[in-house]
């Protein structure tokens, strides 16, 4: 746009300056108004040349220094040429101004952008702080609340705890220490027989039943399921001597599918029992 303006100021400087001289000499003026649009043309042509959007500030300026070496050149022609060469020369500083505003911009931005990233990384790292005390936190009250769970527990234990005694379903006397609810001893606890055998497991309403550990004064050992004072369901029975018997119970006696060792782990039977004794 900027060198089409030119073009046409250029015209109508030249014009009128011939115009003049046409009232001095208009023979004279005839020739050189023939000169003059030639050169004209000429000029046209190269400043139409870099007429872009995008205008090469010094390809231009090495158009008209090249224009201004012409020695055909009119005063009116030289003067304009020097006053678009100045013209030049300000859009010249201009863009530089520009160009350093932008560059200074753009520094300002990425200034912002290392700020904004380093105080992102500080954000991100008290973050990760917290969240590992937080972390530790809970871990601690969660052990504190376990703590907690406990000492209830051991204090509502301490209250069911008592000892008791009482006759077995075989009329054997009992001495009983564990929960007693009801006066009867009813959940985990111990008894010792007067005959010597001792077991410790799980009660209810004085009556081994549940899981439990039975041992006879001669050594013999059950541990296994119980109901109603007998043993009922799966458990394993052990010898003094070594062997030992892993199957199913029935009304205190193996019956069921089971499995007889000896003192060294090797199968003796296996198979179904009945009343303590084998199937075949």
């Amino acid at each position: 746009m900027v060198i089409s303006l030119i073009a046409i100021f250029s015209l109508l400087f030249l014009n009128r300056g011939t115009k003049v001289k046409v009232k001095d000499e208009l023979d004279v003026v005839e020739q050189e108004l023939r000169e003059e649009k030639n050169l004209n043309a000429k000029y046209s042509r190269i400043l139409e040349a870099n007429s872009m959007d995008e205008v090469n500030i010094s390809q231009l300026e090495d158009n008209i220094e090249m224009l201004l070496s012409q020695e055909d050149l009119t005063t009116e022609q030289e003067r304009f040429l020097k006053s678009q060469q100045s013209l030049l020369k300000s859009i010249k500083d201009s863009v530089t101004m520009m160009n350093q505003a932008d560059q200074f911009m753009m520094d300002s931005i990425n200034e912002l952008f290392e700020d904004n990233f380093e105080l992102q990384s500080d954000i991100d790292s008290m973050r990760s702080v917290w969240r590992l005390k937080d972390k530790e936190r809970q871990q601690e009250l969660r052990r504190l609340r376990l703590v907690l769970d406990m000492k209830s527990e051991q204090l509502q234990y301490k209250d069911k705890v008592q000892v008791i005694t009482f006759m077995s379903s075989k009329g054997k006397k009992v001495h009983y220490i564990g929960e007693v609810v009801n006066e009867k001893a009813n959940g985990g606890g111990i008894g010792i027989w007067s005959t010597g055998g001792k077991y410790q497991g799980d009660w209810e309403n004085n009556q081994r039943h549940g899981e439990g550990r039975y041992e006879w004064s001669n050594d013999h050992v059950y541990e296994g399921e119980f109901k109603n004072d007998v043993r009922e369901g799966e458990g394993t029975y052990f010898w003094p001597t070594g062997e030992r018997y892993e199957g199913e119970w029935a009304d205190d006696k193996r019956s069921g599918l089971g499995t007889l060792y000896d003192k060294n782990g090797n199968i003796q039977y296996q198979g179904k029992w009945k009343n303590d004794k084998v199937v075949d």
